[in-house]
């Protein structure tokens, strides 16, 4: 991507991307989000109990604290993620360079793809998630399965990767492995050393936990699939209908780009007109929360569209079209086993859109492509300043979160007046409970992060099918509650407990012991 008439395309995207590095560590010790945060962080506790998991990745940080004493905080969890986007962007470069065979890696490749990989910040919290890991291990597996001359390492490499990805998020996982067996058979032989190669990084891995922790990946699938379902919002109808919805709607805005394009000159700027007073009925159409960040990708996938209605001719190379063809479905094969829409959580994927963007106008004139980047580096610093500091998942901008709470010894954040005077009354309340008698309901496990507690059996409890799953007598056990009122407690809970209310800007909050 040949950018030598401009220098200032470069010092651009160099300015952006150290401007979102800058407001991604000047927030890095501020705000928290007490819901899927909370989760974050608990599946990073060594001493959180995960039993029957969805998200196994807990196992890696498990083996860290019994091997070295290591163990990371909010703080940490946020580090961690920033540095693996930057390592993430870092693989796209390569990813780039091995589909051109290029001798050196593009610095505008470089920073498109950072801020591309950064464009996860604008939706859910800033700490290390596995939608966040899941993308960094495809960013990855990209640069070594387009390697030309793959060598026995390379395919431990990405039978790592693939092995990661199975405690991490098992149904991308299973799509993943699913392509690289066809890429690997259609570019070369899947010779039985291939195989062996592919697998032996999750047998190791699988004996490491069984051997350090006597705990397994494999047990926990097992032994969570009977939780799953049992769950309403994991059902595989409704993974499949979440991601065909976002199918849908990206096609449905896309095609009639693609028809623009390859109408004749008379009739182009009227449909271009009418195409993009549809797209924006779709965006409209399409926004079921106040969030906007959907809009960038529909419009992404329809400028994508524009250019391939565009094309004459197609003259790349086989392996280019592929790997073209795999950017384009990567989106959706990261998202399935999602209980959240395609278009809320599609924007952790962008990049792989913009990517594709940039296949499609290598050949166009250098001042389209400036321009492109022009604009790229605007969207990418909002979706960063929005989902960062102005509107934060769960709460107010950061500008709000001034005052110091010691959540763990030696571990500190930065959190609202309101917030701390809350957590200061629980802790009062609370005193020295031990956790097996303490409980976090539902969609709230950030509580029990703060109070420096663990959260018994599983690090989140989401809704009343998993709480009787794991708890069929509950609230037998337990003497403290801290309830979020999604849903409603089985059976008569709460008559049984005394009742603190807390309004916070974000919502209620009730903590109940036993009267």
């Amino acid at each position: 991507m040949n950018f030598s008439k401009s220098d200032l395309s470069t010092l651009t995207l160099a300015l952006t991307f150290f401007l979102g590095i800058l407001m991604i560590l000047l927030g890095i010790n501020r705000g928290f989000d007490t819901s899927d945060e909370g989760l974050y962080s608990l599946l990073l506790n060594p001493h959180q109990a995960n039993s029957a998991g969805i998200y196994n990745y807990d196992l890696f940080f498990k083996v860290l604290y019994s091997l070295f004493g290591i163990e990371f905080g909010i703080v940490g969890s946020r580090v961690i993620r920033l540095i693996s986007y930057l390592i993430g962007g870092f693989a796209l470069a390569l990813f780039w360079k091995n589909i051109h065979a290029d001798k050196k890696i593009d610095l505008n490749v470089w920073l498109v793809s950072v801020l591309g990989v950064f464009s996860g910040y604008a939706f859910l919290p800033p700490s290390l998630s596995y939608n966040s890991i899941s993308v960094v291990i495809v960013c990855l597996w990209l640069y070594l399965i387009t390697k030309e001359t793959p060598s026995f390492w390379v395919n431990i490499g990405i039978g790592f990767l693939l092995a990661l990805l199975f405690y991490v998020k098992i149904t991308t996982c299973g799509l993943l492995g699913l392509l690289t067996v066809l890429i690997i058979s259609y570019r070369r032989s899947l010779s039985p050393i291939v195989i062996i190669s592919l697998l032996f990084p999750f047998l190791f891995l699988e004996s490491l936990f069984y051997l350090t922790l006597h705990e397994a990946g494999i047990f926990r699938v097992l032994e969570g699939y009977q939780m799953m379902i049992n769950r309403e919002d994991y059902q595989w109808v409704l993974l499949v209908k979440h991601n065909l919805v976002g199918v849908f709607w990206i096609l449905v805005a896309s095609i009639p780009f693609f028809i623009t394009a390859r109408a004749g000159n008379k009739f182009r700027w009227y449909l271009l007109v009418l195409s993009i007073i549809f797209e924006l009925w779709v965006i409209q159409k399409t926004m079921i929360t106040n969030e906007w960040s959907h809009g960038i990708l529909i419009v992404t996938f329809s400028i994508i569209a524009f250019l391939i209605g565009s094309k004459k001719d197609w003259n790349w190379k086989p392996s280019k079209t592929l790997f073209f063809i795999i950017l384009m479905i990567l989106p959706f094969v990261l998202h399935f086993g999602s209980n959240v829409y395609f278009l809320r959580l599609g924007i952790h994927y962008w990049v792989f859109g913009v990517l594709g963007i940039f296949f499609l106008i290598e050949k166009k004139p250098t001042s389209q492509k400036i321009k492109f980047v022009y604009s790229f580096s605007i969207l990418s610093l909002i979706l960063i300043a929005n989902g960062i500091w102005l509107g934060p998942f769960e709460q107010l901008h950061l500008l709000n979160n001034t005052v110091e709470w010691e959540y763990r010894k030696g571990k500190k954040i930065l959190l609202s007046q309101e917030m701390v005077a809350v957590l200061e009354d629980m802790k009062e309340k609370i005193r020295a409970v031990p956790n097996e008698e303490i409980i976090s309901v539902y969609r709230n496990p950030g509580w029990m992060v703060l109070l420096d507690l663990t959260s018994p059996k599983n690090p989140g409890i989401w809704d009343q099918d998993q709480l009787n799953t794991y708890f069929p007598y509950f609230p037998e056990g337990f003497d403290y509650i801290i309830y979020f009122p999604y849903q409603e407690l089985p059976g008569d809970a709460m008559s049984q407990f005394q009742v603190q209310k807390y309004s916070l800007p974000q919502g209620e909050v009730n903590l109940l012991w036993r009267r």
